[in-house]
């Protein structure tokens, strides 16, 4: 689950760094965490109390944003899985866990590995878990959260960026159908995406491509579906903030003035944009679903798109 910084970046892929005392921190934010946002931290950790919980997600919170000042972590969206409830798609999800030999999940921008923990717990192979983040610090904070380790939690962590040759390069997207002319990679040893090309069944971004420009979005899509398994019904699924026209759009300001600038894609471009533009047109599925939600915290309504690409 990722978050929103600017689209201007000090490089290609990396996020700029804002002030995090442009946007500060609010205990009161914590209610926008529904009880049963809580259920996953309380199942992990064995911690039960709510006073307790409470102050472990927020202390877990203030050693956080000093060093990575993004909204998931002000607004405490790291501690809630999401995955269940806004793809389109997760019961399929789990039925090609269930029902392909060792299928692999990838979680794009990890972060602290909260929704993949949803999905091993829901019945993943935790060994056939991928997650990938371009700050491994997210992963290390995921473990003190949860309270789990490499041990109790062996889903595999690769740092990278992914619009970065070494981590993820651009490779010819395979037929439906056809062979993949590599073996399945020991996840474990991977050092980047790279290995994965052709092997993965489910591939999932929380909150992600919203923090590229137009053109990273579009180089980030074509990565991923080179890693994507040839085989009928291969997904590639998530969610991130949206506009009813594609296009720039300021979506908050900081007390100092500072705003956050993402490009968004409508529905419409988003379909255009797998649809023809990264697979060729006619061989995948895609389906884009509008959603928006309010909160106390912001004026205005936030909205979101919820989508997913099948192999025809």
């Amino acid at each position: 689950m990722a978050d929103t910084p600017s689209t201007n970046t000090s490089g290609a892929g990396i996020p700029s760094k804002r002030d995090p005392n442009a946007f500060p921190l609010d205990e009161k934010m914590f209610k926008l965490l529904r009880e049963q946002d809580l259920d996953l931290v309380r199942l992990y950790t064995g911690i039960k109390d709510h006073e307790e919980i409470k102050a472990h997600i927020i202390n877990i919170q203030k050693e956080a944003y000093p060093i990575m000042p993004y909204q998931c972590i002000r607004f405490f969206s790291f501690a809630a899985s999401r995955i269940h409830e806004v793809v389109l798609n997760y019961d399929y999800i789990l039925k090609l866990g269930k029902e392909r030999d060792d299928a692999i999940f990838l979680d794009v921008g990890t972060c602290f590995g909260t929704d993949l923990r949803k999905v091993v717990t829901d019945g993943w192979d935790a060994k056939n878990a991928v997650g990938t983040d371009i700050n491994p610090g997210f992963w290390a904070m995921g473990h003190k959260l949860f309270h789990t380790d490499a041990a109790s939690f062996p889903a595999t962590f690769v740092p990278g960026n992914a619009l970065a040759d070494e981590h993820l390069q651009v490779f010819p997207i395979l037929p439906t159908g056809s062979a993949v002319g590599t073996p399945r990679p020991v996840l474990s040893s991977l050092t980047s995406l790279n290995p994965l090309h052709g092997h993965v069944s489910v591939i999932y971004l929380g909150n992600v491509f919203h923090l590229f420009s137009e053109q990273e979005q579009l180089r980030l899509a074509r990565g991923l579906a080179g890693l994507l398994s040839p085989e009928p019904g291969s997904v590639i699924t998530g969610w991130q903030a949206r506009a009813p026209q594609k296009g720039e759009k300021t979506m908050v300001l900081g007390r100092d003035g500072s705003a956050i600038t993402q490009f968004l894609h409508s529905a419409e471009s988003w379909k255009e944009l797998w649809d023809g533009g990264v697979f060729e047109k006619g061989t995948v599925k895609v389906e884009a679903e509008l959603a928006n939600y309010k909160t106390e915290f912001a004026a205005g309504e936030f909205y979101f798109l919820r989508w997913s690409v099948t192999r025809a």
